[in-house]
C-alpha cells in the first residue's frame, strides 16, 4: 500500500511538472533546467515502482528497499509542496500580506522588477536545485534493488469513470434531508443573481454526485409550472472532473439543446453557448469539478450573460476553494451517513435479501466493522463487496474488525476502511488507483486517496 501511495505521488508530481510551470512569473532559467532533470528522474523512478509494490505485497522487500521508498515518498511530498507554492504565487501573489496597503503599493509588489519578487524566484530556484540533487541520488539507487521496469500495460493511465444523471432512488439511503435542501435552492426564484451557483462540497465517497442526481431528477424540478411551461427550459448534466474547458463542457450542452455547433475554435464554441443559454431558464450540473483557476470559471460564466433569472448551476466538488470561487449561495456541505444507514449499504452488498437472519453473529461483527467507516458510503460499499466473498465465519470477520489498519493515524479519513479492500487486489489492478490527485482528496494534507475509485469494483 505504501508503495502504491509512492507511485501515485510520483504520478501527480510528474503531471504538475508537465505543465507550463513558471512561465507566468518568469522563474530563472536554472530552475527550468532543474525541473527538466527532476521530471526525467521521477519518470525513471516511476517505471520501477510497480515491481517494488509486488515485492512489498509478497513480503519480499528488504529493509534497504523500504528505506528507499520512504525517502522517495518524502522527496515526492517536498516536490509537490514546492510546485503548489509556485502555483499559489502565480495565481495569488502575496496580496494578502498587503491587503491593507494602497493599491499602488500592491501593484508595486506584483511588478517583476520588485526585489521581493526576484527574491522569491531565487528562493524557488535554490529549493528546486536541492530537490533535483536529492531525487537524482534516489533515482540512481533504484539500480541497487534490481527492480524491473513496468511495460506499456503497467503504465497505462486509468481514466475517471464518467458520471451521468440517472439514479435509482430506491437504492439511496440517508439523503432525504440533503435532497430537500438542494431542491429548495433549485426552486428559489428570489435570488439576487440571474444565475445562481450552488456548490455541493464534501470528502470523496460521501455521495455528492448521488445527491446532485437526486435533486436533478426530483419531480418538482422536472415538472411543469401552473402556466404550462417547464420550470427549466434546458437541463444539462456535465461530468467535468479535471477537464474544465469550455469545449468539454459545451459538447453535452450542445447535444441536450439539439444544436449543431462547430467546436473547431473557442470563439465559435463561446458564441454557440451564448445563443443556447440566451433567454432560457436552465439547470446545469457540473459534476466533480477540480478547477481552482478563477479565470476559467469567469470565462465560462460569460456565456450565461443573457440567461433568464432563476437559472441554476449545481456544482459538486471536493475542494472548498472551488466552492468559494464559484458560489453565489452558501455551499451545501455533505456529512457522513449514520451507522444504521451505512449498515444498510453494507448489508446489501454482503447478503442476499433476508440472508443476514441466518448469521446473527456475523451481523453483530458487521455492525462493528461499519462503525469504523466514518459514515462514508463508499467505504461501506467497498467493505461490503469484499466481505461478501469472505468466509462466513466469526474468525474471518473478526480478523477484519480487529485489523491494525484501523489504527492508522489517518483514522478520521476513509483510508483505513478502503485499504482493506485495496490490499486484496492483484498488483496490476492496484495501479489503476494510482493516478488520483493528492492534496484535495482528503482533509489530511499527507494522506493520498489512491482508493477513491473502489466504487468501480463495488457498484
Amino acid at each position: 500500500m505504501a508503495e502504491g501511495i509512492a507511485f501515485e505521488l510520483v504520478t501527480g508530481v510528474l503531471g504538475k511538472l508537465g505543465s507550463a510551470l513558471g512561465d507566468e512569473i518568469g522563474l530563472l532559467r536554472s530552475f527550468k533546467d532543474d525541473a527538466d532533470d527532476l521530471r526525467s528522474n521521477f519518470s525513471a523512478i516511476q517505471a520501477v515502482l510497480l515491481d517494488a509494490e509486488e515485492r512489498s505485497s509478497a513480503g519480499k522487500e528488504s529493509h534497504a528497499l523500504r528505506d528507499w521508498l520512504r525517502k522517495l515518498k518524502d522527496a515526492a511530498y517536498d516536490a509537490d509542496d514546492l510546485l503548489d507554492e509556485i502555483r499559489t504565487q502565480q495565481q495569488y501573489p502575496e496580496v494578502q500580506n498587503h491587503q491593507h496597503q494602497p493599491a499602488g503599493k500592491v501593484r508595486g509588489f506584483l511588478s517583476r522588477a520588485n526585489p521581493m519578487h526576484l527574491k522569491f524566484k531565487v528562493k524557488m530556484a535554490h529549493r528546486m536545485k536541492a530537490l533535483r540533487e536529492k531525487i537524482g541520488k534516489i533515482a540512481k539507487q533504484r539500480h541497487d534493488f534490481g527492480l524491473a521496469e513496468a511495460g506499456p500495460l503497467g503504465q497505462a493511465e486509468f481514466k475517471r469513470p464518467e458520471t451521468f444523471s440517472v439514479v435509482d432512488e430506491k437504492t439511496i439511503v440517508g439523503r432525504d434531508g440533503d435532497k430537500e435542501e438542494i431542491v429548495n435552492l433549485l426552486l428559489e426564484t428570489n435570488s439576487d443573481h440571474d444565475v445562481s451557483v450552488i456548490p455541493i462540497v464534501g470528502l470523496g465517497g460521501l455521495g455528492k454526485t448521488t445527491l446532485a442526481q437526486l435533486a436533478y431528477n426530483d419531480e418538482r424540478v422536472t415538472d411543469e409550472l401552473v402556466t404550462g411551461q417547464k420550470r427549466f427550459d434546458l437541463r444539462v448534466w456535465v461530468c467535468v472532473s479535471t477537464d474544465f474547458h469550455m469545449k468539454t463542457i459545451a459538447k453535452p450542452v450542445i447535444s441536450a439543446a439539439g444544436e449543431n455547433c462547430a467546436l473547431d475554435n473557442s470563439d465559435a464554441v463561446a458564441t454557440c453557448l451564448v445563443r443556447i443559454f440566451s433567454q432560457k431558464r436552465f439547470l446545469l450540473v457540473l459534476d466533480d469539478v477540480w478547477n481552482e483557476d478563477q479565470n476559467k470559471w469567469k470565462e465560462l460564466n460569460v456565456v450565461f450573460k443573457n440567461s433568464k433569472k432563476g437559472s441554476k448551476v449545481l456544482v459538486t466538488t471536493r475542494s472548498e476553494k472551488v466552492a468559494e470561487i464559484m458560489k453565489t449561495v452558501k455551499p451545501h456541505r455533505v456529512k457522513g451517513l449514520s451507522d444504521d444507514d451505512c449498515w444498510t449499504l453494507f448489508k446489501r452488498r454482503v447478503f442476499d435479501d433476508g440472508e443476514e437472519n441466518y448469521y446473527p453473529s456475523l451481523v453483530a461483527i458487521g455492525k462493528q466493522i461499519v462503525k469504523k467507516c466514518g459514515g462514508v458510503p463508499l467505504a461501506a460499499n467497498a467493505l461490503g463487496s469484499m466481505m461478501r466473498f469472505k468466509s462466513r465465519t466469526e474468525d474471518a470477520w473478526s480478523a477484519i474488525r480487529d485489523s491494525e489498519i484501523w489504527s492508522l493515524k489517518e483514522e478520521k479519513t476513509i483510508l483505513p476502511s478502503l485499504k482493506l479492500s485495496y490490499i486484496q487486489m492483484p498488483s496490476a489492478l492496484k495501479q489503476c488507483f494510482c493516478d488520483a490527485p493528492t492534496s484535495q482528496e482528503v482533509t489530511h494534507p499527507r494522506t493520498t486517496p489512491v482508493l477513491a475509485r473502489l466504487t468501480l469494483l463495488t457498484s
